[in-house]
């Protein structure tokens, strides 16, 4: 009876000892590693309008200064002639576009990046809101005109003017590997062969995309209007609408981006 005992003693001990390890861990408590990167070059603006990353993993910053350019942990300020509105990239090439015109980043002899205008040759392209590299071709938008740059020849080879039905040009949008233009009184325009033609893709004539997300790896999109609409387009199935559940949501607020 003793030796029975002291085995039952033996196990509520070890009871104890495990319940007792079990509330130490659950009861450990600290701290995230967080990191605080604030720039502290004082020309730098608190106003950005859009971000993008190289494939060296470089972020860049359309800043009302200029050019914003992150590494992972220091900052530095491209210098431009005006506020940068859009930024784009293809592998390490960037390509912005803003107040007064677009342009390139390129290296200089001190190993540093610097502006390049390339738009001297176009007085009217100012106040460039939006921009979109396909294959060897830079897209670059305002309000009345596109501009299609050609990286090959390094020369702007088409410009399109918004027509007075069309109304002023909205955002482009890339949608299964072809560039689409918005409108404000037509909708959507795809760009075939350096002119607009309509775009057969299903959407209401009244829709207004704000945004267009593509889905890595494939060729679906998910698309999203000013009248909060959303819908998901995939070339093999055509365009669905996608109906959320909370619409009380939507309509007390803007759709503005997704992904």
């Amino acid at each position: 009876m003793p030796a029975k005992t002291g085995i039952m003693k033996l196990k509520e001990l070890l009871a104890l000892v495990l319940l007792s390890i079990c509330f130490h861990v659950n009861a450990q408590k600290g701290n995230y590693f967080l990191f605080h990167y604030t720039p502290s070059d004082e020309r730098i603006d608190y106003l950005t309008f859009g971000m993008v990353q190289d494939d060296k993993g470089v972020i860049y910053f359309a800043n009302k200064s200029g050019i914003l350019e992150f590494d992972g942990r220091n900052w530095s300020l491209v210098p431009t002639s005006g506020p940068i509105y859009t930024v784009t990239t293809r592998g390490q090439d960037v390509f912005v576009g803003g107040f007064n015109g677009y342009g390139k980043l390129t290296w200089s002899q001190e190993n540093v990046h610097s502006y390049q205008s390339l738009s001297q040759d176009q007085p009217q392209a100012t106040q460039i809101l939006s921009s979109l590299i396909i294959n060897d071709d830079v897209y670059f938008l305002n309000a009345q005109t596109l501009y299609i740059f050609s990286i090959a020849s390094g020369k702007t080879e088409t410009v399109i003017k918004a027509e007075p039905l069309q109304g002023v040009f909205t955002g482009l949008f890339e949608i299964a590997g072809s560039v689409y233009v918005g409108t404000e009184a037509k909708g959507l325009f795809k760009i075939d062969k350096g002119v607009l033609v309509t775009a057969n893709l299903g959407l209401p004539d009244h829709l207004q995309l704000q945004f267009c997300s593509p889905l890595k790896g494939t060729d679906k999109v998910l698309l999203g209007g000013t009248n909060n609409e959303l819908f998901s387009f995939d070339p093999k199935s055509g365009l669905k609408q996608i109906h959320v559940v909370d619409t009380t949501s939507l309509k007390n607020n803007a759709l503005a981006g997704g992904t």
